[in-house]
């Protein structure tokens, strides 16, 4: 170990006097000529002495610093064999490095190998390099000259830093780097070919043999770092600003760099914006020889965009074909006529398929497979018919395959047969894999996992029929509403020599002897919960529960108080009740403990489960576990003994809405009722109308009758008078003297009749005299009356 050390001691000491050697040659140096010639001096260059006055004022600082001056002890520390000797001024040894050996660079040439994999013009690539070895600070970094129109991202290659060794030893110094030589960084592997005069010198005065070796160059290409078409010189492509010449290879790096190799934009952005989203759709078929000889027809379809007049080729996968399903045949690119490689780099002359080279019948060859095309759907008939004034329709070979088509939705699906669940996993997972091969996770309700994040109802419950030490056993049921889980926990108890802690997982557990899973509704005071062959009965909720349930009354009718009002009001008299309850009430202010009102509302035979008597509790809480018992049996007698309807409670709960909705319905009812006194009033108009209309028309017709009837009566009576004397003087003529008695009695009956009508007339006259009143008399005529 001393031999090491002593051995890298003598090391250092050289190569600081070399470094003062290289320093006083790039003096020499710097006074060259224009031409490039050396320019001798008068005096040989001396070393100029290095004192601690010449130092620049920075570095005094640094001297000044305590890390100097422990490097100054640990200097003094060494052995005196070890120790140079003291010169007149301050030696380099003394002086750090970073100071000693600042704008130190050692420049090397090299070059190394890079594999193309892209051009198919070259298999691999020499490219030069050079690399700065700092001394300072052993730091080393690598540039690559920059070369005009390359193709290539130049420039720095590697940055400046400690580059750490092949095997991991340590970082790569100045004595790793022979000239010529390999240097491997970081497995890629540069060859040092030369290095400047400076670093020459440095290598040399150190004992190090240097040599020199040329950049191999390939014979088919100018340079070595970049690769020419062997096109001709008509064929040679010129760039449209710079007037260079262009090869596919630059194209390539360029687009991958971002640049449109595309000149005319506008028209592609024309054409883009016309055609979006139209696509034509031939289905054609590939004629699969095997290795055997045997053919196989096997259909593809055929999509060309109109956009950018680009092909793509999709496989038809068929059921039980032997062959894995893949996605397609061609991705989406520009098709090139007669096949050609895929790995060609693409040029502006070359030809590319376009919609008037795909018609029915003919033969579309994507790089080596020959595709016949049968037929086409409607929109690309119809296309080609307006475009290009041809219809596809007259050579359609034959019919899409079946396969390519959309399926019928009214084919009748299967009903799939799912078998028990086996225990492993959730049901929902295991039922996914008997629905599809690739099985997708269950979708559960989003909606009710918004609503309810993070709200749980929380029980105290009891083992039913518990004996021994299960019979002071507590535990708590947890139902997360988001989920609709349950999850069991038994709370630790000193000394009860159970470890207490988690009883079940967080799990969906399954009613008894059913398929559906516990629910919120399945869970309320006095509930019987059994979970895999535990009975549990829930005996006790958090305010939080009984809150929610009572909010959520619809869900929980046990916690909706006029729901339980009524059923009491249906079930027994308050009266009976009012004298049990009161019997109990010692104090007479009308109140009970809640264990006291609850045992005597249990044993009055109402039919109250634990959550109801819980309810009611609450509803007429008078504080310090109290009961207004008074205030419930108020309540009670106000509501008229009905048959207890479970929507009662929702509608007289409705608030604002039941209110609104009664009240429509109300104003709905009155509305109909005065349509219908309308409807009646009109009736009774027209009954009366009618009534007045017959009367009219009777009394008209009574009249005209009344007067028909007088004037036949009297003209009857004068032709039955006139009758009557001529009968009485034709008999009298005939009968002699002996038919003058039958004539006589004749005439006294005329008369009769005759005094009969005129008293009747004279009545008649009185009457219209009595209603006309007193009429003027005619004078007296001098004339006498006639017989």
């Amino acid at each position: 170990m001393e031999e090491e050390r002593r051995a890298s001691e003598r090391e250092g000491n050289e190569v600081s006097s070399n470094v003062s050697r290289l320093h006083e040659q790039r003096q020499v140096f710097s006074s060259r000529g224009s031409a490039g010639r050396f320019r001798p001096h008068s005096a040989p260059a001396q070393r100029a002495p290095v004192t601690f006055d010449s130092i620049p004022a920075w570095a005094k600082d640094q001297l000044a610093s305590p890390s100097f001056a422990k490097t100054v002890e640990n200097q003094k520390a060494r052995p005196a064999s070890a120790k140079q000797q003291q010169p007149s001024v301050l030696p380099l040894s003394k002086i750090p490095k970073w100071i000693s050996l600042d704008n130190k660079v050692l420049t090397f040439e090299a070059f190394f190998r890079e594999s193309v994999e892209d051009s198919p013009l070259e298999r691999s690539r020499v490219r030069r390099c050079v690399l700065h070895y700092f001394l300072e600070d052993d730091t080393m970094r690598i540039l690559e000259p920059r070369e005009e129109n390359c193709g290539l991202l130049q420039g720095s290659f590697l940055k400046r830093h400690k580059i750490p060794k092949q095997g991991g030893e340590g970082p790569l110094t100045w004595r790793d780097i022979r000239v010529p030589g390999d240097l491997s960084i970081y497995q890629r592997v540069f060859r040092i070919t030369k290095c400047d005069q400076l670093t020459r010198q440095f290598y040399e005065d150190l004992g190090y043999a240097v040599g020199e070796e040329e950049v191999p160059v390939d014979p088919k290409f100018s340079r070595p770092s970049s690769a020419k078409s062997s096109t001709s010189v008509k064929e040679v492509k010129m760039d449209m600003y710079h007037g260079r010449q262009r090869n596919d290879m630059t194209e390539y790096i360029e687009a991958k760099l971002g640049k449109c190799q595309v000149q005319d934009k506008k028209q592609l952005i024309t054409q883009y914006l016309r055609n979006d989203r139209k696509v034509l759709r031939f289905y054609c078929h590939w004629n699969d020889r095997s290795n055997d000889g045997a053919m196989e027809r096997r259909p593809f379809v055929l999509h060309y965009f109109l956009a950018d007049d680009t092909v793509e080729v999709l496989e038809v996968n068929t059921p039980n074909s032997g062959r894995d399903p893949f996605p397609a045949l061609l991705k989406r690119m520009k098709l090139p006529k007669g096949g050609g490689s895929s790995g060609m780099m693409g040029g502006d002359g070359r030809k590319y398929v376009t919609e008037r080279d795909l018609q029915i019948g003919g033969v579309v060859n994507v790089f080596g497979r020959q595709l016949v095309l049968d037929s086409c759907d409607e929109a690309t008939r119809d296309h080609m018919k307006q475009q290009h004034g041809v219809d596809l329709s007259r050579y359609t070979l034959s019919s899409a395959p079946s396969s390519a088509l959309p399926r019928s939705r009214d084919r009748p699906k299967s009903a799939s047969h799912i078998p028990p669940h086996n225990g492993f996993g959730k049901e929902e997972d295991s039922r996914q894999n008997c629905l599809s091969l690739h099985p997708k996770p269950p979708k559960g309700n989003v909606t009710r996992l918004l609503e309810n994040k993070g709200k749980m109802l929380r029980f105290v419950a009891k083992l039913e029929n518990a004996v021994g030490f299960d019979i002071e056993r507590v535990f708590t049921v947890t139902y997360f509403l988001d989920t609709d889980e349950l999850s069991i926990f038994e709370p630790p108890v000193k000394n009860s020599g159970r470890t207490g802690g988690k009883f079940m997982e967080r799990c969906r557990v399954r009613k008894p002897h059913s398929s559906l899973y516990y629910s919120e509704a399945d869970l309320f005071l006095g509930a019987r919960v059994l979970v895999y062959s535990r009975a549990f009965v829930l005996v006790d909720a958090d305010e939080f529960s009984l809150k929610y349930m009572e909010d959520n009354s619809d869900v929980f009718p046990s916690s909706d108080p006029r729901r339980v009002l009524a059923k009491i009001s249906s079930s027994s008299p308050s009266s009976s009740l009012d004298v049990s309850l009161r019997q109990l009430d010692r104090v007479g202010r009308g109140q009970l403990e809640v264990a006291t009102f609850k045992r005597v509302m249990a044993a009055a035979g109402l039919g109250l489960n634990d959550h109801e008597l819980h309810t009611l509790s609450r509803r007429f809480s008078a504080g310090d576990q109290l009961v207004d018992y008074e205030a419930m049996l108020r309540e009670v007698q106000q509501r008229e003994p009905q048959a207890f309807d479970p929507a009662s409670s929702r509608r007289e709960g409705g608030g604002y809405e039941a209110a609104h909705a009664n009240l429509q319905v109300t104003l709905l009812l009155l509305l109909l009722l005065l349509l219908l006194l309308l409807l009646l009033l009109l009736l009774l108009l027209l009954l009366l109308l009618l009534y007045t209309l017959l009367v009219c028309c009777s009394a008209c017709a009574a009249s005209d009758g009344w007067a028909a009837a007088a004037v036949s009566s009297r003209s009857v009576g004068a032709a039955g008078a006139g009758a009557s004397d001529v009968a009485h003087l034709e008999g009298n003529e005939a009968t002699g003297p002996g038919g003058s008695q039958h004539g006589d009695g004749l005439l006294r009956d005329q008369h009769g009749s005759r005094r009969a009508r005129g008293n009747l007339s004279q009545t008649r006259g009185r009457r219209s005299r009595a209603v006309r009143g007193p009429q003027p008399q005619p004078p007296p005529s001098s004339h006498p009356p006639p017989t």
